[in-house]
């Protein structure tokens, strides 16, 4: 029996031999060149830290006072290429003074709403307000009326605010009210704002 050899080298016609050798270049070359062009991409963990200041009127928080800078949670040498892990410490915020917050009424008024309520309560549990800390409750009025009832009004402001305080265990070292006497704005638009109390420390 004669068995017919082919024309061909290995078999394979030249046109598909061509396309083979074309192809095995073509990956060849994608491989080199990503090993030449690989990037070593390598996580790193950045603090920031920022100071809060809650708005007195509704919910909405703002950032203060962000840190400039950031640190890195690994520094120091490198063993075969991954950083040595130090000790993180907190950064230091520089943010002011916690403000507590600022409780407005409606006119003629010294109830407080549930949402003032959750609004003291809030505020100084944000500021890390201890039970044995002295705070002072000074109530306000707006203008309108005689001076005497915005006097007497401002004081059960007050007075109505620190309840609050000691019923949740708080120190209240004072009470008073100022009556319309320390305005926070004299536009007749936003005179509902000096119809407040103040809470400091």
């Amino acid at each position: 029996m004669i068995v017919p050899v082919s024309n061909y080298p290995f078999g394979v016609p030249m046109p598909v031999q061509r396309i083979a050798i074309t192809l095995l270049a073509v990956c060849l070359f994608m491989v080199v060149a990503s090993q030449a062009s690989a990037l070593v991409i390598r996580q790193e963990v950045t603090q920031f830290a920022a100071g809060t200041v809650r708005f007195p009127v509704s919910n909405t928080f703002m950032v203060t006072n962000a840190v400039s800078g950031n640190k890195r949670a690994c520094s120091g040498g490198t063993t075969g290429g991954s950083p040595v892990p130090t000790a993180v410490s907190s950064l230091p915020v520089d943010a002011p003074d916690c403000q507590l917050p600022v409780v407005h009424f409606l006119l003629g008024n010294s109830d407080l709403s549930p949402r003032e309520i959750d609004l003291i309560l809030t505020g100084v549990k944000q500021c890390q307000i201890t039970l044995d800390t002295p705070l002072h409750i000074i109530g306000h009025t707006c203008k309108l009326g005689k001076n005497a009832n915005n006097q007497v009004l401002s004081t059960k402001r007050a007075e109505s605010v620190a309840a609050l305080l000691r019923a949740y265990g708080y120190r209240v070292a004072e009470v008073k009210g100022a009556g319309a006497q320390h305005p926070v704005t004299t536009d007749k638009g936003r005179i509902h704002l000096n119809r407040r109390v103040e809470i400091t420390k």
